[in-house]
């Protein structure tokens, strides 16, 4: 591509230099305030005439806009660390559980990650995930809270408590579930390594759940206790034929006796077309075998 010059807004002019230059420069933060640009050096014409110019000005525009963004994002979520999480959401420390998902949901919609253009600047990226994960295991806390055994009284305590509040209930141990798991790893970050082997008595996972399944670019895992929402959790089905590694983020729960089986449902953020192909065709072959047995 030719060479151009560019103008600033007291009258400095930079050229001749590539188109390739100047975006590093600008990337750089080493050029700002172009006011107009030049094809020979001569002529000076308003940026917006200059398409190559004015893209690369466009887009350090967003990148400044992305990163003021992003710290205004940390910032937020310095402020909300500090907090009790009914000031999270913004609601009455009296509020129910069904008024804590309901603003949990619209602070999740609003700072999922997913909802950046694929183009973002990493740290706006960072902030959406870290602010993103913040509320989902502030909401985390708020659920066990909600559905947590009382606490025990002096008719009730165990020999040797004391009633005046020494006496803590011990937690209840993490589970999952049996049929359909080889193992579950949790990470540092909050994610975790999820192993799944498929059969054709657990392919059902694939296709049953009505908000995610194979056909919505997603998996929905049965277990008996989450994972916090947002976590990003390596997979990897085991078939007969062959192993996959995928990776899903987590984006809805059903516990807490809600309808349909317990269990977390997976969006794939990652998963390769050959192996997406291979999953439809096992689905489709083991419902066409049980579908037969049943005639």
């Amino acid at each position: 591509m030719a060479d151009v010059w560019i103008r600033d807004d007291v009258g400095r002019v930079l050229g001749p230099i590539g188109v390739e230059v100047l975006r590093d420069l600008i990337s750089a933060g080493r050029l700002s305030a172009i006011q107009s640009a030049s094809r020979d050096g001569t002529t000076f014409v308003p940026v917006a005439e200059v398409p190559e110019v004015a893209d690369l000005v466009a887009k350090d525009a967003r990148r400044q806009d992305d990163r003021a963004e992003a710290e205004r994002i940390g910032n937020v979520l310095h402020v909300l660390k500090s907090r009790a999480p009914h000031e999270v959401f913004e609601l009455p420390a009296t509020a129910s559980l069904e008024q804590f998902k309901t603003a949990f949901f619209r602070l999740a919609k609003h700072y999922h990650p997913d909802r950046l253009p694929a183009d973002a600047m990493p740290e706006l990226r960072l902030a959406y995930d870290s602010l993103f994960h913040f509320l989902a295991q502030t909401m985390a806390q708020v659920e066990r809270l909600a559905t947590a055994p009382p606490a025990p009284t002096a008719a009730n305590a165990p020999k040797g408590s004391t009633p005046s509040g020494g006496y803590k209930a011990a937690a209840p141990a993490r589970s999952y579930g049996t049929e359909a798991f080889v193992g579950l790893k949790q990470q540092p970050d909050g994610g975790a390594e999820l192993e799944v082997r498929v059969t054709p008595a657990t392919v059902s996972m694939f296709t049953e759940n009505d908000l995610v399944n194979l056909a919505k670019d997603g998996v929905f895992v049965p277990m008996t206790q989450g994972i916090p929402l947002g976590s990003v959790i390596e997979l990897r089905f085991v078939f007969d034929e062959r192993t996959i590694s995928a990776r899903g983020r987590v984006v809805f729960e059903n516990f807490g006796g809600r309808r349909g089986k317990p269990g977390i449902g997976l969006k794939f953020v990652r998963l390769q077309d050959a192996d997406r192909t291979f999953i439809a065709d096992y689905v489709k072959r083991i419902q066409a075998e049980q579908s037969a047995t049943r005639r």
